[in-house]
């Protein structure tokens, strides 16, 4: 079989939950309306979410029982020169100099050294993310051609870590297929508005439990909002997190320390097909995050039309521009004055919506996102293996922020 006719390999083994495995179901989707499924090869786990849509789609699957086996046997299923997909995410560790690797990195904090990312940590708990971060920057250089979700990273790969130009490119996020307003579920929104107080304005957090997500800051924020402002109606913050998750625990000291538990509201992890009704629910989308590389949060809440409400930094401002309300999290009488504006302000509420749908036309459709990546597996499939003193360089052109 020649280069030209093998399968390209599309590797989703590391998306287990949240917005990765959402973005791997629309990839999947768009990928069959656009080609013949066939053509691929999609590595997933066994009995996976993914797994099912995979074979549903019409897909040829490789099935693992879990996340190691195809790091350690990858070349048992795989030819050398076979093209493969990494959706996000390093190469399997076996795969280097056998496949050619294209990885998609949304390991932001690793381009961005000036921020201390993982700053509410303890020492020995930053130390160990540290350590985390060197290994995925040595993980991430055995690829062959890397996919950026923006421009600003794209440009910080290949002004700081000397990423070949020809082989790096920026694919920009879009809406899932699932998450738009035709998609919404009279039942499913019925579910999430039994946990809901009846008339109570939403903020809607639709993140995974990380502190970098600064959840825990809205306590305070939602504390000085009612004492300066005094809504009539109750404000609630909705979070989807697993009800035994570490940060979640922590969210619900603070809230019950301010004395606010009854405005915390864990609907649990939304499957794909619910985001949508989820987001209807809801008054505003939140992202207080100190870093991320681009969040589906963004088109998500534009596509839906609610406003988005973002932290006032360069990552966000570089994407959003003025479809978003801007806050500082750490700074409470700001935030909660944005807050407020986002929550009881019609005009400015009306003006970033108005915004937001603008911004989404500069976005590309899934299909345009897919032909995207296509391009990019292409070129990699024509310039080969990257070869090792070209890689080297990659592999250590940054370290992250160590606090030394």
């Amino acid at each position: 079989m020649t280069n030209n006719q093998r399968r390209i390999i599309i590797n989703l083994n590391r998306l287990a939950h949240g917005g990765g495995q959402q973005n791997g179901m629309s990839f999947l989707s768009t990928l069959a309306e656009i080609r013949d499924p066939k053509d691929y090869r999609v590595a997933v786990l066994k009995n996976s979410l993914l797994h099912r849509h995979a074979v549903a789609c019409g897909f040829p699957v490789v099935l693992s029982d879990n996340k190691w086996f195809m790091e350690l046997f990858c070349r048992r299923y795989f030819q050398k020169g076979d093209v493969c997909f990494n959706f996000f995410g390093p190469p399997w560790r076996r795969s280097k100099d056998w496949l050619v690797n294209v990885s998609g990195v949304a390991y932001s904090n690793l381009f961005y050294p000036e921020i201390d990312f993982w700053k509410y940590h303890s020492t020995f708990g930053k130390t160990l993310k540290h350590l985390t971060d060197r290994l995925r920057l040595f993980q991430i250089g055995a690829a062959d051609y890397w996919i950026f979700e923006t421009e600003e990273l794209l440009r910080r790969s290949r002004l700081l870590a000397k990423y070949p130009e020809e082989r790096t490119a920026a694919v920009r996020m879009c809406p899932s297929v699932l998450v738009k307003p035709e998609n919404v579920s009279e039942e499913a929104k019925s579910r999430f508005e039994s946990k809901l107080t009846p008339g109570s304005r939403r903020l809607l957090f639709l993140a995974g439990g990380n502190p970098n997500k600064r959840i825990i800051n809205v306590a305070s924020i939602l504390y000085l909002m009612r004492v300066r402002f005094r809504p009539n109606d109750p404000v609630e913050i909705v979070v989807t997190l697993p009800p035994d998750n570490g940060y979640f625990k922590k969210i619900k000291d603070e809230f019950s320390r301010f004395g606010l538990s009854k405005c915390l509201v864990n609907v649990g992890p939304v499957p794909p097909q619910d985001v949508a009704s989820l987001i209807t629910c809801c008054r505003c989308m939140c992202l207080f995050s100190v870093l991320e590389s681009f969040s589906n949060n963004m088109v998500e809440a534009w596509n839906m039309g609610i406003p988005l409400v973002v932290t006032d930094s360069s990552w966000a401002s570089s994407e959003a521009g003025d479809a978003a309300f801007y806050l500082d999290p750490d700074h409470g009488e700001q935030a909660c004055g944005v807050l407020w504006d986002a929550i009881q302000d019609a005009e400015k509420r009306r003006t970033v919506v108005g915004n937001g749908r603008q911004r989404l036309e500069s976005f590309p459709d899934p299909v345009q996102k897919c032909e995207a990546y296509l391009r990019c597996i292409e070129q990699a499939r024509q310039l080969g293996g990257l070869g090792k003193s070209r890689r080297n360089i990659v592999r250590w052109g940054i370290f992250p922020r160590d606090g030394s």
